[in-house]
């Protein structure tokens, strides 16, 4: 699982593109992005995401609020799925 915290923007994308590469070097089947404790995302970032889920096996979980919406609004057909809660794993947190 790679645990998500703050806000994450156009000065944040390469520490997520790089937390993302380490987290799929890591896992080993289904990769959990929790965004529990993200406040902000713009559209570059859920992109990332979005594209993430393309390539690999990916479930969001946690998003709320703004986050939430934007993801609604850029993956309405839930190329990304989402999860309101995040299953039990080993973590590597960035934020």
């Amino acid at each position: 699982m790679l645990e998500l915290a703050g806000e994450y923007d156009i000065s944040t994308r390469d520490d997520l593109n790089a937390a993302l590469d380490r987290a799929f070097a890591d896992a080993h089947g289904l990769l959990a992005i929790d965004l529990t404790n993200v406040t902000f995302m713009d559209a570059h970032c859920t992109g990332m995401l979005i594209s993430a889920a393309a390539h690999r096996r990916v479930v969001a979980v946690g998003a709320t609020g703004m986050v939430a919406r934007v993801m609604d609004v850029l993956d309405p057909g839930q190329h990304l799925p989402r999860r309101s809660t995040r299953p039990d794993h080993r973590a590597t947190r960035l934020g």
